[in-house]
């Protein structure tokens, strides 16, 4: 019995050990399988960031964060050049204003005159280029009596005669008026004339304002002296004198009506107003509120129904009437070069019925010589056209 129950003992302790060891393998094999799980994860999620797609889009993205960087630092590149053109453009303009001014400010034919407008210039700071005002500080100190660069006078284009009813403020205000319009169609390319023109104001037996070719003379009646179109347009005529008129072939004709018409527009172009005479027309009691406006929708057609006493007025209405729609149409600063190198360039036909259709095709040359596109050129052409001027095709 006793060795019976040893040997029971000794197999429950050899089992006990057997199991035991089973555990441990499999503890060690779970062991094992938790370790490659958890390598095959690690490997997961390291193939998910090595795949062509991730890649590519991570390459994508380094691209797009490489071409901002590149954009950012180009523009702000680009305006740092447009910001220094800007400043060297500025400073450049305000040399050649400076050097104008002074150029201007010596125009006296006087020395001592001369040193004293540069002097002026300084003060005033009106000349603020260090360099340049250094250097003219030196001239003035070091200057002798008498010494210096003087220039001739400027010639003044018109001059005011003395009369009763001419006041320094009345002819201050027309001297200011003139200068500016002076420097306006100078602006616009129109040549200077030789001829000093003279301006008279006075009382005349009736309300009118007129220029005389024969002895360059403005005449205007007191009572219109206010309206600034009046002299202006006197003046304008004057100016478009300088070329030579072709022959008349009856009374008025339409090298008188373009001529008139120019002289409205110039003046109205500078003013900015498409009425003219509206103070004349009070003066004179018309009907209307002026004595012409270009704003309108008048047709050569007209010329074949208006008769003599009605011309001097209508004939410059249907022309400045079209010359103002194409400003309006193309801007003042397009438009007003192509009238003044038109009348310029024009040759007038020695006959009358051609002279219409000749200053069209001139107005259309013109335009295409100022570089004015195609489609500009056909805008001139259409309005000419619709106004039944005669237009070639």
């Amino acid at each position: 019995m006793a060795d019976s129950a040893d040997f029971e003992k000794e197999k429950w302790r050899a089992d006990l050990e057997i199991r035991q060891r089973e555990i441990s393998l499999k503890e060690r094999d779970q062991d094992n399988r938790d370790a490659e799980i958890q390598l095959k994860r690690e490997e997961q999620a390291s193939a998910k960031w090595r795949s062509p797609l991730v890649v590519a889009i991570f390459a994508a993205a380094a691209a797009a964060t490489g071409n901002a960087v590149v954009a950012t630092i180009s523009g702000y590149d680009q305006r740092q050049l447009e910001s220094s053109k800007h400043t060297a453009e500025i400073a450049l303009e305000n040399s050649k204003a400076e050097s104008t001014r002074i150029l201007e400010m010596i125009k006296t034919g006087d020395t001592e005159k001369a040193a004293s407008n540069l002097e002026f210039l300084l003060k005033s700071g009106l000349v603020a280029e260090q360099d340049r005002v250094k250097k003219l500080e030196e001239f003035l100190a070091k200057r002798a009596p008498g010494a210096g660069p003087s220039l001739p006078a400027a010639a003044p284009r018109f001059a005011f005669e003395p009369t009763d009813v001419l006041t320094h403020p009345l002819q201050a205000t027309l001297q200011k008026l003139l200068d500016e319009y002076v420097a306006y169609l100078d602006r616009i390319e129109f040549p200077k004339t030789d001829k000093r023109v003279t301006i008279k104001v006075d009382k005349l037996s009736m309300a009118n304002a007129y220029y005389s070719s024969s002895d360059n003379t403005i005449l205007i009646d007191h009572r219109l002296v206010d309206d600034p179109v009046v002299a202006l347009r006197e003046y304008s005529l004057h100016v478009l004198a300088s070329r030579a008129a072709p022959p008349r072939q009856g009374r008025y004709g339409q090298y008188d009506a373009i001529e008139s018409g120019m002289a409205d527009y110039l003046a109205c172009t500078f003013l900015n107003n498409p009425k003219v005479g509206e103070l004349a027309a009070k003066v004179s009691d018309a009907k209307a509120p002026y004595i012409r406006t270009l704003l309108n929708e008048r047709k050569f057609s007209e010329f074949k129904i208006i008769n003599e006493l009605a011309f001097p007025s209508v004939g410059p209405e249907i022309w400045g009437g079209a010359f103002w729609e194409i400003r309006t149409r193309l801007s003042r600063e397009v438009a007003d070069p192509i009238f003044v190198t038109a009348w310029l360039t024009m040759v007038w036909p020695t006959d009358e019925t051609l002279r219409a259709s000749a200053f069209v095709e001139a107005l259309l040359s013109s335009a295409r010589a100022r570089k004015l596109s195609e489609p500009n050129v056909e805008l001139i052409r259409s309005i000419m056209s619709m106004r039944e001027f005669p237009v070639s095709k």
